[in-house]
């Protein structure tokens, strides 16, 4: 190679020979661009098939895991309202909604869900309701809406029976309390339902007023205690027609709690909660409960088993939600003027 070099060096001229070094390297250079641009192009593209090929085997998996979730939910809302001889109506929310699955599932309760629930619950033929509640909680208004829809029921035509498996909190415990008795996994969480405002409760709004000499109580304070005042005061009067109080403890609504306290079984018990017993203490003798609710309670570890499976199977759908041929649920109405349940 070096004789090849000084050979063709010789042919050029002595004053040309600097420019003719220059002249090679850079095509030299040139050519190892475009051999290493052809590399990383063809490796780029390669990469790029296998990515897509990836994604489109996701996607699949993902439909496929959907679609059979989807299955089993539906034979499981059968084997359920066969077994048990009722209606299920379920609401399940989305817990974990973000911005990049926004159309998986409500993340929470609102106006428009409340309709269906509602039309729902007055077409069901007399007899009993299994409302199935998966939720964080939501908008007031369609909390006490469909706790409304509840209490019409429970007077003209049968039971209704909350199934908690997971979690059920504010707007979601309001609908809860609104049924008969509400039965409880052994991990499943209740909580408080005093408005939110925000992410304040009316509460603390007022206290915060009251905290605040004159001089330095600015009209946006004055203005929102009055109003949490007002509305709270017709919020409370509702909630006591539609939910049987006398055993209620008034921590639960009046923002003596904070908004994310979580009630367990037994604390449900103790705020007065008409909470289903215990599998354990069906032979307690004490226990005051007719003879509907004590059959429908020799059947809680079927039903509520099957209500479990129920909730995990559409949180399944849920996170697998790709399926593009499936009807997407219609885009929420814009609600955040509204007094909140959720912070």
């Amino acid at each position: 190679m070096d004789k090849l070099v000084e050979g063709l060096l010789a042919q050029v001229p002595l004053d040309y020979q600097p420019v003719a070094i220059i002249a090679a390297g850079l095509t030299a250079l040139l050519l190892l661009l475009l051999a290493t641009n052809w590399i990383v192009g063809g490796n780029r593209s390669r990469s790029k098939k296998t990515s897509a090929k990836r994604l489109d085997r996701d996607h699949k998996i993902q439909s496929e895991t959907y679609r059979q979730a989807s299955r089993e939910a539906a034979a499981k809302v059968k084997s359920l309202e066969q077994k048990s001889n009722t209606v299920v109506i379920e609401m399940i929310h989305d817990t974990d909604f973000d911005e990049y699955r926004p159309d998986a599932a409500r993340p929470h309760i609102s106006f428009d869900e409340a309709f269906k629930i509602i039309r729902r619950i007055e077409s069901a033929k007399k007899g009993d309701i299994f409302l199935i509640l998966h939720t964080l909680g939501g908008y007031s208004m369609p909390s006490i809406m469909i706790a409304d829809a509840i209490r019409q029921h429970r007077m003209d035509k049968g039971k209704v029976t909350a199934f908690v498996p997971r979690v059920a909190m504010s707007g979601g415990t309001i609908v809860a309390l609104a049924c008969d008795c509400v039965w409880m996994g052994k991990t499943a969480r209740l909580g408080p339902i005093d408005t939110m405002y925000g992410s304040l409760s009316g509460q603390s709004l007022r206290v915060l007023k009251d905290h605040k000499s004159t001089e330095l109580q600015d009209d946006g304070t004055i203005l929102h205690s009055l109003e949490s005042k007002k509305y709270d005061v017709f919020y409370q009067a509702e909630l006591l027609r539609l939910v049987d109080a006398k055993n209620l403890d008034a921590k639960i609504y009046d923002g003596s709690l904070s908004h994310s306290n979580l009630f367990n079984r037994d604390d449900a018990e103790n705020y007065g909660i008409r909470v289903l017993p215990r599998k354990s203490k069906l032979g307690d003798k004490s226990a005051k409960i007719d003879s509907r609710t004590k059959e429908l309670q020799e059947q809680l570890s079927d039903l509520g088993g099957l209500a479990k499976e129920l909730v995990d199977l559409r949180l399944a759908m849920i996170a697998n939600y790709r399926d593009r041929d499936a009807e997407p649920p219609p885009a929420e109405s814009s609600e955040s003027t509204k007094p909140q349940l959720v912070a």
